[in-house]
C-alpha cells in the first residue's frame, strides 16, 4: 500500500465522518491527484470510475455533503437537523 493510502486511511479511522478520506484514499492508491475537494458525491463517483465498487450510495453521498460537520459549525443552526451523530457518520 502506498503510503499516502496509508495516511489518507489513518485519518479515516480517526475521523467519525470518513467517508471523505477513504475516497481519497482509493484515488492516492491509484496514484490519480487527490483533488482539494469535499464533495462526497464527486469523489465517490471518481473512484467508481477507477474500477473501485464503493458501497456509498448516490442518496447518502448527498446527504453526508449536507451534514458535513467541519464545514458548518452546529451551534449556527445550519445543519438541517443538528451536528451528526456516531450513527449518522
Amino acid at each position: 500500500m502506498r503510503r499516502e493510502t496509508e495516511e489518507w486511511l489513518k485519518l479515516a479511522n480517526e475521523d467519525l465522518q470518513s467517508a471523505e478520506k477513504v475516497l481519497k484514499s482509493l484515488l492516492a492508491e491509484r496514484e490519480v491527484e487527490v483533488p482539494r475537494i469535499h464533495n462526497l458525491l464527486d469523489l465517490n463517483n471518481f473512484a467508481k470510475q477507477l474500477g473501485y465498487a464503493t458501497n456509498l450510495s448516490e442518496e447518502d453521498a448527498i446527504f453526508l455533503n449536507t451534514v458535513y460537520r467541519w464545514r458548518y459549525p452546529p451551534d449556527l443552526g445550519l445543519l438541517p437537523s443538528g451536528a451528526p451523530t456516531e450513527l449518522d457518520a
